[in-house]
């Protein structure tokens, strides 16, 4: 643990940690009650639609469908879930090849085109999805 610790720091062990346990433990028969803090996957449809009315792009369903899959398929710990939730927007539109700009995203949604960008990123390293930003 010690050296975990070390490489890691206090902070975002309990952040994983607390991640895990939201994550695995389900206290009730809707864990919607139980668990404090908002997931991603909630925030999909609605900055999925408000980008894709903004951009005049008609994938909606497949754009958030793909996001959707992106935040299934990748574990990221200490991100504001809204903030996760538009990357993995952005990364979805890319990979149907929409016309999409960060800084035009940006105008639409909360989270900043840096913030966006950093966390697309991530998510594009870690699943290997080679898309390019």
């Amino acid at each position: 643990y010690d050296k975990v610790d070390g490489e890691l720091g206090w902070r975002k062990k309990m952040t994983q940690y607390n991640h895990l346990i939201q994550k695995e433990c389900i206290l009730s028969e809707n864990p919607r009650k139980n668990v404090p803090h908002s997931s991603p996957e909630e925030y999909v449809e609605e900055i999925t639609d408000t980008v894709c009315t903004a951009m005049k792009i008609d994938k909606n369903e497949k754009i958030s469908s793909s996001a959707l899959k992106i935040l299934k398929n990748v574990e990221v710990f200490g991100k504001n879930p809204e903030s996760l939730a538009a990357a993995a927007v952005y990364l979805s539109c890319k990979q149907h090849e929409c016309e999409i700009s960060i800084y035009e995203m940006e105008k639409v949604v909360k989270p900043s085109s840096t913030t966006i960008k950093k966390i697309a990123k991530e998510l594009n390293d870690k699943l290997k999805l080679d898309v390019s930003l």
